[in-house]
């Protein structure tokens, strides 16, 4: 049931709305960012042209004959002294804008005297936003469509000169098409008379449906007949990839077409389409748009060039999600037992969300069924009342750009019906202390039908430090949707200290804005990743995904486990003690699959860090890459699951053939370093939803070995003899050569060098690949003739790392690189 809690209110919610006051709930979504013109005094001469203004609107707006009606009916002539009770007389000096584009309009606009004109406002900095759309002169109306549509302006409404405009604001207005609905019918045959007949005869052609949640629009294969249109709800696209049941996933929200390509090049479907909840759309049958292409040309021509705008492609990545800021239109937010302060935490998500500038704060919606209540009355109790509860979250979802509803921990809640019917994404909050097991709202959930994409949002509100803890391989165990691409765990704290920044990276991560940082591998080089960490907290520059390589692998896990510098750098100086080369010379073992056998280098992994943890404990998203010998040597990400975190590192560390392969979990495939498939693996960071991706690559490119005298066969023993006692070879030593064996400055080469050089060779086309994506930023680690093996190089290797890393940053401060994230205020305007 939903409850009857009064709503609190606050003195926020009583501020000066101008002409946008109303006692609706909605009244928050409807202020303007622009100044409304000042009134001019009400003398005479303005009451002259407020009633002449009056006419003309009334006139206009009632009678279907348009102007010079007259009519003695009582009825009307209260109506015509209503108007102009509540006409406001504005005056607009030159270049004064009465309505911007992208802003609901402020009610019924009537050009009086002087000119306005209608400029482009989609467009900004170019031409073609200079020049004039068209121009209005007086008698000219603006708004009058928005009583039919509720619509946003499409221009920017400017005086060209000093002008005088008449206006009825919009909640007048709504009183006034309640009392007279015969207004919009009027509206509506004169706005079908403005028409041009090519929208007629679309509007005609298309064919209008309405989809069930979960419902299937088209499979795979079928015959493309139709170029299918959202007018409401979410569609989802979903391709398999490959044979591995990869798959690829696209959503579609109002506004936007699919199935556009197919059509056109007759090839049957290649993906399905569900609708993600209950939705309206308009499909145009193929018969239909040859006629219209016979009727106009030119519209095959503008719908080609809206499928040459090239999408954003993340190199056929799996589980892609799009990045689009506003794709979200409604998110509903469950609480899972009694305990959780559902309320509490959906605040804090909008706040978040305003802070970063994903959504202005005038186009957030927060609705809470108390609060239902109190704009709809005691009606939502009664059978209509369901119909008067879908109109009204309706009306928020049209008037919004984002709207957060609070669900309740209730089975039958009618309200909760609503919520799951109408969200594009559905956030489920748990105290992370509280039982694992399924409750009966997700169950309720799962019968609904909706493809929603999910969140778990498990809840702190302890008020110690923050320590992770193995608590979520319960909640995937009994929940295979979570192993879905398009659905995660999320970990968040309520304590003062925490609650602003986790709620940011919640936020981040379901917009799509999530920034990463990805670390390569490079053995003891990685240690310069400790700096790169140092250099991103002290700039201020916060990410919420984290992947990695060998060694990137180990130092992103570790950071990722309890998020503090000073613990990963402690951490990892331990391990740089331990894992010196000769301390190896104790696991040795004859070499017919590795050199040593891995006892000693599992041990000291796992020992540095939780050996409870999985993967998605953690707060950040973590993955790492290995290479799975199984499978041919292709790359395999190990991504945020219910697996160990230090076995997903070890596997993701084990180069052959100094160290044994790795199976997770004790059996399966083979897997061994991923250096050899993906020594940066940036591109599951974006398939992760990642907005930005910074790169750091530490891998020795100094160059090829230098010329050798080799003979017919190459003895070991007198490799190692010139490399331990340079002054036995018959050559010079090349001093300016980056490539020591062991340690020294000569020219004889090891197997670990080749290995590196190799390493790196087969990576260079993922190296080009990554600086070609836009969506990636990479940076490559100066560390000068730092080895593989120079553990004991620790402290050098992380202050290279820093100030490399620093000044980096700083360069992508100053260049605007990173003005478009969405990053706290203060970061992304700050000049260095």
């Amino acid at each position: 049931m939903i409850t009857t809690e009064k709503p609190q209110v606050t003195s926020n919610d009583d501020g000066n709305l101008g002409v946008f006051k109303s006692q609706s709930i909605l009244s928050k979504t409807e202020r303007k960012r622009q100044s409304i013109p000042q009134f001019k005094e009400r003398t005479p001469d303005t009451r002259r042209i407020r009633v002449h203004a009056a006419k003309w609107i009334i006139n206009m707006l009632m009678h279907p004959k348009g102007l010079n009606v007259r009519s003695s009916d009582p009825i009307d002539q209260a109506i015509m002294d209503d108007v102009e009770a509540n006409m406001e007389i504005l005056s607009l000096s030159q270049g004064e804008y009465v309505a911007h584009h992208g802003e609901r309009y402020p009610g019924v606009l009537l050009v009086i005297d002087g000119s306005l004109e209608a400029r482009n406002g989609d467009t900004k900095n170019t031409p073609s936003a200079k020049v004039p759309m068209s121009k209005l002169s007086p008698g000219d109306m603006i708004g009058h469509s928005s009583l039919i549509q509720n619509n946003k302006s499409q221009f920017d409404f400017r005086a060209v000169t000093k002008s005088t405009v008449g206006l009825l604001p919009r909640t007048f207005l709504r009183r006034l098409t309640e009392l007279c609905p015969q207004m919009l019918v009027v509206l509506a045959a004169k706005m079908h008379n403005l028409l041009p007949p090519l929208i007629s005869l679309i509007d005609f052609a298309l064919d209008w449906s309405t989809i069930k949640a979960g419902g299937e629009i088209y499979k795979k294969g079928d015959i493309s007949d139709c170029i299918s249109y959202v007018v409401k709800g979410r569609i989802r696209i979903s391709e398999d990839s490959s044979a591995a049941g990869d798959m690829h996933i696209k959503e579609y929200g109002p506004g936007n077409a699919f199935g556009v390509l197919e059509f056109h090049t007759n090839h049957p479907r290649p993906s399905t389409a569900h609708a993600i909840r209950k939705s309206e759309i308009a499909q145009l049958q193929k018969s239909a748009y040859q006629k219209l292409i016979n009727y106009a040309p030119n519209l095959g021509t503008k719908l080609w060039g809206s499928i040459a705008q090239p999408p954003r492609t993340d190199q056929a990545q799996p589980n892609t999600m799009p990045s689009d800021p506003n794709r979200l239109r409604t998110i509903a937010v469950f609480p899972l037992s009694v305990e959780v302060p559902a309320a509490k935490c959906a605040a804090l998500l909008s706040s978040a969300l305003v802070a970063l500038g994903i959504y202005d704060k005038e186009s957030v919606s927060f609705v809470e069924s108390h609060s239902v209540i109190s704009a709809i009355g005691d009606s939502v109790f009664t059978d209509a009342g369901n119909k008067y509860l879908e109109d009204y979250v309706a009306h928020v979802e049209q008037n919004s750009n984002l709207s957060i509803l609070v669900g309740e921990n209730s089975v039958d809640s009618t309200w909760n019906d609503i919520c799951i019917s109408t969200a594009d994404l559905i956030i489920l909050m748990a105290m992370d202390d509280a039982d694992p097991r399924i409750t009966r709202v997700e169950l309720k959930l799962e019968r609904h039908g909706t493809l929603a994409q999910k969140v778990l949002v498990l809840v702190d509100d302890g008020e110690d430090e923050f320590c992770p803890r193995a608590i979520t391989r319960p909640y995937i165990q009994d929940r295979p949707w979570l192993a879905a691409p398009t659905s995660h765990i999320e970990r968040v704290r309520l304590t003062n200290a925490d609650s602003s920044r986790d709620f940011e990276r919640l936020a981040r991560r379901i917009t799509g804005r999530s920034i990463a940082v990805v670390f390569g591998g490079g053995g003891a080089r990685g240690f310069a990743h400790l700096g790169t960490l140092q250099a991103l907290e002290e700039e201020g520059i916060p990410f919420d995904i984290v992947g990695g390589t060998s060694m990137g692998a180990f130092i992103g896990a570790l950071y990722s486990s309890h998020m503090s510098i000073d613990r990963t750098v402690e951490a990892a100086r331990a391990f740089s003690k331990v894992s010196r080369w000769y301390r190896y010379l104790l696991d040795f073992t004859i070499p017919v699959l590795a050199w040593t056998s891995g006892t000693m280098f599992t041990s000291h992994v796992s020992s540095a860090m939780d050996q409870d943890l999985d993967s998605s404990d953690l707060k950040l998203a973590f993955y790492c890459n290995a290479t799975n010998m199984s499978q041919g040597g292709r790359g395999q990400t190990m991504y945020p699951q219910a697996r160990s975190l230090w076995q997903m590192v070890r596997a993701s560390m084990s180069i052959p053939p100094i160290f044994p392969p790795f199976a997770v979990e004790g059996e399966g495939d083979i897997l061994v370093d991923g250096c050899f498939s993906a020594n940066v693996p940036v591109f599951p960071a974006l398939s992760l939803g990642a907005e930005i991706v910074l790169a750091f690559d530490v891998s020795n490119t100094a160059g090829a070995p230098p010329p050798q005298t080799l003979g017919q066969s190459v003895s070991g023993w007198w490799n190692f003899a010139q490399m331990m006692l340079p002054c036995t070879s018959s050559r010079k030593p090349h001093r300016d050569s980056p490539h020591g064996a062991v340690g020294s400055d000569g020219d004889v080469w090891g197997s670990l060098q080749l290995l590196e050089l190799i390493t790196f060779s087969t990576n260079t086309n993922e190296i080009k690949a990554i600086q070609d994506t836009p969506e990636c930023l990479y940076m490559l680690h100066d560390l000068g003739k730092t080895g593989t093996f120079d553990m004991e190089k620790f402290d050098d290797i992380r202050e290279m790392g820093y100030e490399g890393a620093k000044r980096w940053l700083r360069d992508l401060k100053r260049s605007g690189k990173l003005d478009h994230l969405a990053l706290p205020r203060g970061i992304k305007t700050e000049r260095v």
